[in-house]
């Protein structure tokens, strides 16, 4: 049986050539496929481009943690949220299936970010603290303040409001 997402892979497949450690989330090849793919070698290659993990399966290439995630599941969502922002740590406690929408209710920091909280910045012209958080697609304001932590405070009880994931912004 073939699932969405799967570019033609079948569970069936997936489970005769490779083996799945949830504790780890490490892949490990069952078969002999080749000169570069032996039978017990961990299986697939760190893609720095991306940061995620691949496994090429019979000419096609998949990431990681969505084979890890069909393995266990038997299923493949659209979207899938590594919980902890660890896009390379692939157990399947830290995979979940999520909507698009609620996968960015659980992004890591900006590296851009000047004040350490998402939705938190400085506005140097009023020398004020600016809160916001995106709903719907849309920022809405959540105020001015005086202090960070003020800025702070409101942007926690909107997340908390809006449902956002406990570890987005770290």
């Amino acid at each position: 049986m073939e699932f969405k997402g799967t570019k033609g892979l079948n569970y069936e497949r997936l489970t005769q050539v490779l083996s799945y450690n949830e504790l780890t989330g490490v892949f490990i090849w069952k078969e002999t496929l080749g000169r570069r793919v032996k039978k017990g070698m961990l299986a697939g290659w760190f893609d720095k481009s991306t940061g995620y993990f691949n496994i090429k399966i019979d000419g096609k290439k998949y990431k990681s943690h969505r084979l890890a995630y069909f393995y266990i599941n038997k299923s493949m969502p659209d979207t899938i949220d590594h919980i902890n922002h660890i896009k390379t740590d692939n157990r399947i406690i830290n995979l979940r299936s999520v909507t698009h929408k609620d996968n960015c209710k659980n992004k890591s920091l900006n590296k851009n970010n000047t004040t350490g909280f998402c939705g938190v910045y400085f506005h140097s012209t009023n020398k004020k603290y600016i809160a916001s958080i995106k709903v719907d697609g849309k920022i809405k304001h959540l105020g001015s303040f005086n202090t960070e932590n003020e800025a702070l405070i409101v942007r926690k009880k909107a997340e908390f409001e809006y449902n956002y994931h406990l570890n987005h912004g770290k």
